[in-house]
């Protein structure tokens, strides 16, 4: 992790002010978790938990809003939200007898990628 920690150090990328930083973690109201899921893509696949954005898109009333308000606060993630299922896509009108002819693709949890569309979308703004 110091490796880590040194090398992005080295980066010379802008870091949030002290002004900043309020943007992006002011508690996230309703209407941007609704906004995030209407954007979502319908019959994607889910990630590990098995809840597709459909589910999602169908069942606005999820715990969301308070969970993600609770990763702000204490900034813990949940555990579930640091596993991916890696699976493999076979490439269009290739020899799928190779492994060459598959990409893998890695699917997350869309309670994940709610919180990090939210997120990129604050982010779009201080930058």
């Amino acid at each position: 992790m110091d490796k880590i920690n040194t090398f992005l150090n080295s980066l010379e990328i802008s870091r949030l002010t002290e002004e900043q930083y309020p943007t992006l973690t002011f508690p996230i109201q309703e209407q941007e978790v609704r906004k995030t899921i209407k954007g979502l893509k319908l019959h994607k696949a889910p990630g590990e938990d098995g809840y597709s954005s459909d589910f999602y898109k169908l069942c606005e009333e999820t715990p969301l809003l308070m969970t993600m308000n609770n990763i702000l606060k204490n900034g813990e993630i949940p555990e579930s939200w640091e596993k991916a299922f890696i699976t493999l896509i076979p490439k269009e009108g290739q020899d799928l007898t190779l492994s060459k002819n598959y990409r893998p693709i890695s699917l997350l949890n869309n309670d994940y990628k709610i919180f990090a569309s939210i997120m990129a979308t604050r982010l779009k703004y201080v930058l």
